[in-house]
């Protein structure tokens, strides 16, 4: 073996989708993670050229790329939001807002000014996890249907892909896709939906419901889902300990 790096692609090409797909199996066991059928439809779909995973470092042998795919696909499932821990916001208040907001509101008292920064903070928190959320609702929703996730972005372009070969790309809002992802869905068959209109405030449902030929999906069912899954794992939204908006 070379000393070249070995990708995901051309180890699945070296081994046969079966031989690979098999020893993927072998090793998620070998890890306690508990591998399913949409397990076995997600590797086949990441053997695609055109939709398989770039991992960073080095990778030495086929062996270890089957490995990386494991590792990254069952890691982002086990840190799904209803079962992770999350992080606060990595950055700082830069204060000269606050002489922004003061110059503009000049009624705002100091204590008016922190609130507002706190309340700020928090919806940075919500956002961070917002995307993972709508991913979990709808692998959730749709694994009845035989539509199953591609946790740890071991697909390019690619969020869901069902039993039968089809592809679904999911964004929750319609003006946050990068061009990168535009480029790879060019002359390819991948099904794009959004869910919520940034300029209208509209949301999408109907048209995934009529994309996969199913009437189960809504706004006011995702909402329940999304008050159920942060009651049950409150750590799934991190919160500040000096935040004002504590209890």
């Amino acid at each position: 073996m070379s000393g070249s790096s070995i990708n995901f692609y051309s180890a699945v090409q070296a081994k046969g989708i079966d031989n690979a797909l098999s020893y993927a199996q072998q090793f998620a066991n070998s890890q306690g993670h508990s591998w399913t059928e949409g397990s076995s439809v997600i590797f086949r779909a990441s053997s695609i050229e055109q939709l398989a995973p770039s991992f960073r470092g080095k990778i030495l042998t086929n062996e270890q790329a089957i490995e990386k795919w494991v590792n990254a696909h069952f890691g982002d499932f086990n840190n799904r939001p209803s079962q992770r821990v999350s992080n606060p916001p990595g950055t700082k208040h830069d204060s000269a807002l606050d002489m922004v907001i003061k110059a503009k509101l000049n009624h705002l008292t100091d204590d008016d000014l922190d609130s507002i920064k706190w309340a700020h903070r928090l919806g940075m928190s919500a956002e961070n996890i917002f995307g993972t959320i709508l991913e979990e609702y709808l692998s959730v929703r749709l694994a009845p249907h035989n539509w199953y996730c591609a946790w740890g972005s071991v697909l390019k372009a690619v969020d869901f892909v069902s039993s039968d070969g089809q592809f679904l790309q999911v964004k929750s809002r319609n003006n946050t896709e990068n061009s990168s992802s535009n480029k790879i869905r060019l002359g390819t068959d991948i099904k794009k939906w959004w869910r919520f209109h940034a300029t209208n405030g509209s949301t999408n449902w109907p048209e995934l419901n009529q994309k996969l030929g199913i009437n189960t999906l809504s706004e006011d069912d995702f909402k329940s889902f999304v008050l159920q899954l942060v009651t049950n794992n409150p750590s799934a939204m991190a919160v500040e300990q000096d935040n004002s908006w504590n209890p």
